[in-house]
């Protein structure tokens, strides 16, 4: 239905109510912070660092319909930025039904990437049918510094700010702006998932990965597992890992429910040595389909892949509850040794069923 009569509709007021760190005040239409997700602003240093992040909450006050004052309109948000933190310069537009006390809200979707400490803006217009309004003024935020979350079954862990969303065991020591430092074979972080990806990605960037050992494979040193519960890792029916071996070789094992069907590098043809160094950021990623495991090594100091192949399985990856883990956990009595490689600095993990996202690669 259309009234064709753009200057019917007034433009959504610029002014909205927010809540920050000291005061209430009137002023330009800004996202909110949502922590708790039940639409209720919440002062920003309520937050706390382990918490799901709070997702961003766009409130302005509703325009007026002048022909009928009683009319319920519904409102376009959009968000732009400049271009400069992803490709592409619109991140996000969808709509609002009218509020019913004054203002109108939307909260942007937890799939829409914005990039932490980057400058965006947003603007809003009202429609009705194919009527609709002037936008608003454009106005600007900078989003914050994303801490990490478990949500679901996505898991992010930056760990280069001196927490983690996990939990740790054994000793570790937290690099400011570089990660967290495995010091010792018996030391992991361990994430407990909600719900499990049955296809998805695992990934993190690495420093301190050397050749230990130009000799051999020992030790067989694990830089990233997953399993099933608390069951031993060795004989996990859902075991991931991943490997980077005494002579600096490529390694994984996957397991889609049984123990003596599953896919892994099987001799040193599968297993070439990949010359780590100490000082250079290598990323490390498997990704699982729902028929075939790929992994991949890439040095991103030399901007090279090192190694990426991989194998197709059966099956489906189904661990309940799946565990993950930066390094890998083993207690005494269980079959095998302590296999976290100690020495290495992990930040930016990823573990989801969808891509890693930009935010994730600084």
């Amino acid at each position: 239905m259309s009234f064709g009569c753009r200057s019917c509709l007034q433009p959504a007021s610029v002014g909205a109510r927010i809540a920050d760190r000291h005061r209430n005040h009137t002023t330009q239409p800004e996202p909110r912070r949502d922590p708790e997700g039940d639409g209720t602003a919440k002062p920003i240093a309520a937050e706390r660092p382990d918490a799901e992040p709070g997702r961003y909450l766009l409130v302005v006050k509703n325009s007026r319909p002048l022909y009928d004052p009683a009319l319920k309109l519904t409102y376009s948000f959009e968000i732009w930025s400049d271009g400069t933190d992803i490709p592409g310069f619109m991140r996000f537009a969808g709509p609002a039904a009218e509020g019913s006390d004054g203002t109108t809200s939307l909260t942007v979707p937890n799939n829409v990437e914005l990039t932490p400490e980057h400058v965006y803006k947003w603007r809003v217009r009202s429609y009705v049918g194919l009527d609709n309004s002037e936008y608003s003024a454009w106005t600007t935020f900078v989003a914050p510094t994303n801490t990490g979350y478990i949500r679901g079954n996505e898991l992010y862990d930056p760990l280069d700010n001196g927490t983690t969303v996990g939990r740790i065991f054994g000793p570790v020591t937290f690099l400011p702006g570089q990660g967290v430092r495995l010091e010792s074979k018996s030391s992991w972080i361990e994430y407990v998932m909600p719900a499990t990806a049955t296809t998805g990605e695992f990934s993190a960037i690495f420093t301190g990965l050397t050749v230990k050992n130009v000799e051999s494979e020992d030790p067989k040193d694990r830089v990233l597992t997953m399993r099933e519960g608390f069951a031993p890792m060795n004989d996990n029916r859902f075991r991931f890992s991943i490997d980077v071996r005494g002579n600096g070789a490529a390694a994984w094992r996957f397991l889609t429910g049984s123990t003596t069907s599953y896919i892994e590098t099987v001799g040193a043809g599968e297993r070439p040595p990949l010359g780590f160094r100490r000082a250079n950021t290598y990323f490390i990623r498997g990704v699982w389909n729902g028929s075939r495991l790929q992994v991949t090594y890439k040095d991103l100091t030399n901007g090279t892949t090192l190694y990426d192949a991989g194998k197709g399985y059966g099956g489906t990856y189904r661990p309940a509850p799946q565990v993950v883990y930066v390094g890998s956990p083993w207690v005494g009595g269980e079959r095998g040794e302590p296999s976290s490689y100690d020495g290495m600095v992990v930040r930016q993990v990823w573990m989801s069923p969808n891509p890693r996202p930009a935010f994730a690669n600084r």
